[in-house]
């Protein structure tokens, strides 16, 4: 409990009931800073083929038209592995947006990694101020984009990032994934908590429920996997396929789904 937390309390206390309501009227005056939530989190892909996009915009702004908001955001950059490979700020002006090409920034670091997550944590450069009070707890909101092989995807992001994820539950999407020109089926899935989570991917017979193909990987810490079945290699292939995991590394860490056609072209979607 905070030192300020822990005054209110002593107060509340004993002083007398006539008393208090001043000091609440004083309390609701106080410069006291927005509280956020965590950074929120997605996969990125940045392996010479697909090319990641971060799209920020100042939703401060639109949250709160009539109060005149920069932010500054920070990027932190995780590997495979979990390891932090880059910090990177930018600043939003009011009403705002960016974009930070992933390949280029790691390009212009001096830093290699082919895939991971991205955390984003979006601040006011004033965030004492009392209008900020009605938006309770502050959740960073931006999405981002994969470009490659003549396609283009939109996802937004799920998770964040930190040691209160637990395990979550068993999965099976509801997405029915039809095998016509299909060339394979990628799973990108990653972990927001701190701890290392087992994870097998399934692909199912949509029809009998029968599992076709399966794979099982340890995802660190802040780290991501990336599994690719491919239809040729499959024992037998169904019209339409299900995805499943045992159990996903957080609540509602689902993976992104990247469904690769013949003609080498893929569209992306949460699982």
């Amino acid at each position: 409990m905070s030192l300020l937390a822990t005054t209110e309390r002593l107060l509340m206390k004993y002083l007398p009931p006539a008393a208090i309501k001043p000091l609440q009227q004083l309390k609701a005056k106080l410069p006291t800073r927005l509280p956020q939530g965590p950074p929120v989190a997605v996969m990125y892909v940045n392996d010479g083929e697909i090319r990641s996009y971060v799209g920020l915009n100042n939703f401060y702004s639109f949250l709160l038209a009539t109060e005149a908001t920069d932010a500054d955001a920070v990027l932190r950059f995780y590997s495979p592995t979990g390891k932090r490979v880059l910090t990177h700020h930018i600043s939003l002006q009011h009403f705002g947006a960016n974009v930070v090409d992933v390949a280029g920034l790691f390009a212009q670091r001096g830093v290699t990694s082919p895939h991971g997550i991205v955390a984003v944590q979006i601040t006011p450069r004033h965030p004492r101020r009392v209008a900020y009070r009605e938006l309770v707890i502050a959740f960073s909101h931006f999405f981002i984009f994969f470009e490659g092989n003549g396609s283009v995807a939109q996802v937004h992001p799920l998770s964040h990032i930190g040691s209160h994820n637990a395990p979550g539950e068993p999965f099976e999407s509801s997405q029915l994934v039809t095998t016509r020109g299909l060339a394979g089926l990628e799973a990108l899935q990653y972990n927001p908590g701190t701890q290392p989570r087992p994870v097998e991917s399934r692909l199912l017979d949509a029809t009998t429920r029968e599992v076709v193909a399966r794979s099982a990987t340890t995802i660190r810490g802040l780290g991501a996997t990336r599994t690719l079945f491919r239809i040729a290699d499959l024992p037998r292939v169904p019209d339409q396929l299900l995805f499943a995991a045992d159990r996903l590394p957080s609540s509602n860490s689902k993976p992104m789904l990247r469904r690769v056609f013949d003609s080498g072209v893929f569209t992306m979607s949460h699982a």
